[in-house]
């Protein structure tokens, strides 16, 4: 999946999860676009609260 999105975005998902890259605010939005969420969905705690 992290490959197909590579393609898709350019963005190097490993890179930002191994913390070797800060991640912009661009570059956020970029990723929410991909999965077809809003930035403000992104930071929504309710789906996080189990």
């Amino acid at each position: 999946m992290q490959e197909d999105a590579l393609i898709d975005t350019g963005i190097q998902f490993s890179r930002i999860e191994q913390a070797k890259r800060d991640i912009q605010i661009s570059t956020l939005q970029k990723i929410c676009e991909y999965f077809e969420i809003t930035l403000g969905g992104f930071f929504d705690d309710e789906k996080f609260n189990v």
